[in-house]
């Protein structure tokens, strides 16, 4: 039985197409989104454009401020301590809730983007091809996206999805990581194995480790304030 996929709303494809900028740093932070050049440069209304707006203010890719309006959220060294911090316990919590569900129809999904993150862990990290970089990216959310599927709390499932798009703004300021990244393809396969073998307290053990590595390859590069 096919599932019929309802279309996206007009505030929903503002919403990606301004957190996509937001993430890649084609908005860096500080910029202001100005609600009527939003509305005529994708050409919808102005309660659509406070709409999507909104909702990156809920994810806390933006910021606003009275008299002053919307602005993208400034990015500091001390708020990616903070980001790094919150993200671990949402991860570490949804995955032990995705581990203590696991089945067969989890562990082919999961084996499926590991698969692909593999390949991707070849190109772009071990063998430094920066133009794999976005199809890295892509894949190493989709593998962490499948770690965690199992887990049935929709609350934490959308806070952890929000923190994690705040923790994609600081990695996107560093495009060559993957030389100081040898070791993560490494984790990322004690990370799949311990997951697929039940080994929970392993693979979350893992898992905090693997976060920790992300924060020490990009707090160095990240200015003092």
């Amino acid at each position: 039985m096919t599932t019929k996929t309802e279309p996206k709303t007009a505030f929903v494809l503002i919403e990606e197409k301004l957190r996509n900028r937001i993430i890649s740093g084609d908005l860096p932070g500080g910029t202001r989104l100005q609600v009527d050049a939003l509305r005529r440069e994708f050409d919808v209304s102005t309660s659509t454009v406070r709409e999507a707006l909104s909702r990156l203010l809920a994810c806390s890719l933006v910021v606003s401020q009275p008299n002053i309006g919307f602005r993208v959220a400034p990015l500091s060294r001390s708020d990616f301590i903070s980001v790094a911090r919150v993200r671990k316990l949402l991860e570490i919590e949804a995955l032990s809730e995705s581990l203590e569900n696991r089945n067969d129809e989890w562990e082919a999904t999961l084996a499926g983007a590991y698969h692909l993150l593999e390949r991707a862990d070849r190109a772009f990290v071990l063998e430094g091809n920066l133009d794999q970089e976005h199809e890295w990216r892509q894949r190493n959310q989709a593998f962490h996206e499948a770690m965690v599927a199992a887990c049935k709390n929709r609350y934490l499932l959308d806070f952890r999805r929000s923190i994690n798009y705040n923790a994609e703004r600081y990695r996107a300021l560093i495009p060559d990581i993957s030389r100081n990244a040898l070791h993560v393809p490494d984790q990322h396969r004690a990370l799949f194995e311990s997951a697929v073998s039940g080994r929970r307290e392993d693979c979350i053990s893992l898992m905090c480790d693997h976060i920790s590595t992300t924060v020490d390859l990009l707090i160095d590069h990240l200015p003092q304030s």
